[in-house]
């Protein structure tokens, strides 16, 4: 039980972290792109440390807190593998997570007739 309360813990201060920075930059709910990068930097950060860790601590910042500020910082670090995979096999998996987001994306909006006029 202590390890979904880190999760949640950590999602929801990673969430409110993400809406301080979209009001910061004045982005409103657009602050997507900084988000993300911010994600990004912190995940390769905290990532080795965290990566020889199990439990709470880990639990809270990686899973709970960058994945309540950006899935984008989970994303990145899979698709460079954090050094097990080979580098051709982390751009396939960027290049397919990003490209069929967008395809899916279109798809729902199509499905729910924003794009059926």
């Amino acid at each position: 039980m202590a390890e979904w309360f880190a999760v949640a813990i950590g999602g929801a201060l990673g969430a409110s972290v993400r809406y301080g920075v979209a009001l910061w930059l004045g982005f409103g709910m657009r602050s997507t792109l900084p988000v993300n990068l911010l994600g990004a930097l912190l995940v390769g950060f905290v990532y080795p440390t965290l990566s020889q860790k199990s439990g709470l601590p880990a639990l809270f910042i990686l899973t709970g807190f960058l994945g309540g500020l950006t899935t984008f910082s989970a994303m990145t670090l899979e698709g460079v593998g954090a050094g097990r995979d080979p580098l051709l096999a982390g751009w396939v998996y960027t290049f397919l997570s990003v490209g069929a987001g967008l395809a899916l994306a279109k798809g729902g909006l199509f499905l729910a007739g924003v794009f059926s006029k």
